[in-house]
C-alpha cells in the first residue's frame, strides 16, 4: 500500500480509504464496469434519461425513481436519494428552456 501511495503522491491512509470504498461499491458482478470511464459515462446517461423521461415528462416522483435505481443496483455508484434526484430534476427543469433554444438555432 505504501508503494501505491507514493506512486499517487498520497498517504497510505487515503489509499486504504479509497480501496475500502471501492470494495464496498463493487458488491455485484456488474459493479466493476461502473468504475471505468465508459461505465461512468453510461451511468450518467442512464440517470439523466430516466429523470427526463419518467420524472419530468411522465411525472413519476423522486421516491419511485430512487427505488428503481436501487433495484438495478447503481445506488453505490450514483447519488440516487430522493433529495438528490429532486434537486437534479429541478436543475434540469431550469435548464430545459436554454437547451430547447440552443436546439432551435
Amino acid at each position: 500500500m505504501r508503494k501505491l501511495a507514493s506512486c499517487l503522491n498520497g498517504t497510505k491512509s487515503s489509499v486504504h480509504r479509497h480501496l475500502r470504498a471501492q470494495k464496498q461499491r463493487n458488491q455485484h458482478p456488474e459493479s466493476f464496469f461502473w468504475e471505468t470511464e465508459a461505465g461512468s459515462a453510461w451511468l450518467r446517461l442512464l440517470v439523466f434519461a430516466v429523470l427526463y423521461l419518467f420524472g419530468l415528462e411522465c411525472g413519476v416522483g423522486a421516491r419511485k425513481l430512487s427505488r428503481f435505481f436501487k433495484l438495478i443496483r447503481i445506488h453505490h455508484h450514483v447519488g440516487v436519494s430522493e433529495t438528490a434526484l429532486r434537486t437534479q430534476m429541478q436543475q434540469m427543469e431550469l435548464l430545459l428552456p436554454q437547451f430547447q433554444a440552443a436546439c432551435e438555432q
